[in-house]
């Protein structure tokens, strides 16, 4: 199977070197008026496919020179190629690394989170005229069961949270609370972000707090934000006592 796709990208790397080859040197010119032209005349390509292949095969050349393994297939390389050619193979290592750390697949989407944490890095080094500090570990990396959890809360909440939680936004997030999360019903799952995200808590003080729970380690504050968020009344029960809390205007 590995042979298989490796074959795959030789084959694509093939293709387009070949592409890149008739593009740089022109050597359409003396059959067609532009290469878009050649392509749709001699080829089965338009002309963004070939554009995509060629970049696939530029990030492979760019990967090659630096001496590391390669990426698995097209989508992977083409994932690094919003980089400029140096960062290329800085954030490849890094994808590398962390991947066999945590003993898991490289993925293009995990490829895509760390070009994205490049970016806004170089964004916000732009901005401030600071160091960055290029921690390795700033990515909460999951099991298939905590992608599939993710997944679901990317689904109902959106790519903000998700990539807030990729992100480790709320360090006090592990795939146990994850999957715990992704566990509850839709409209649930839709309303931790505003807890576990803006205030980051926990998602277990999170869902006691949605569920009116008191427990023995519940603070007065998260007693007075239930009565604020519930039109300032609340009422729960502890053991043999009944809470009651209002907010006096």
């Amino acid at each position: 199977m590995e042979e298989a796709v490796r074959r795959g990208l030789l084959a694509t790397r093939e293709i387009a070197s070949i592409l890149l080859q008739i593009r740089d040197d022109e050597l359409w010119a003396g059959v067609s008026e532009s290469f878009a032209q050649y392509l749709a005349d001699r080829t089965p390509y338009k002309r963004s496919t070939a554009d995509r292949l060629i970049q696939a095969e530029l990030v492979c050349r760019t990967i090659e020179a630096a001496k590391l393994q390669l990426p698995q297939n097209e989508s992977q390389a083409l994932e690094l190629s919003v980089l400029d050619e140096n960062r290329q193979p800085i954030v490849w290592q890094r994808v590398l690394d962390i991947c066999a750390k945590h003993e898991v697949n490289i993925t293009s989407e995990r490829i895509r989170d760390a070009v994205e944490q490049e970016t806004a890095r170089a964004e916000k080094k732009a901005a401030k005229g600071i160091a960055i500090d290029l921690d390795d570990d700033d990515e909460l990396y999951l099991s298939e069961k905590g992608e599939e959890a993710l997944a679901r809360i990317k689904a109902l909440c959106g790519n903000t949270i998700a990539k807030a939680i990729r992100q480790k936004t709320n360090e006090k997030l592990t795939e146990d609370s994850l999957r715990k999360w992704a566990d509850q019903d839709d409209d649930t799952v839709k309303e931790l972000p505003r807890y576990v995200i803006d205030k980051t808590w926990g998602v277990r003080k999170a869902l006691n707090y949605i569920s009116q729970i008191v427990e023995g380690d519940t603070e007065v504050d998260e007693l007075v934000l239930m009565a604020r968020d519930r039109e300032g009344h609340f009422a729960g029960r502890y053991e043999d006592a009944r809470i009651v809390i209002d907010i006096i205007t």
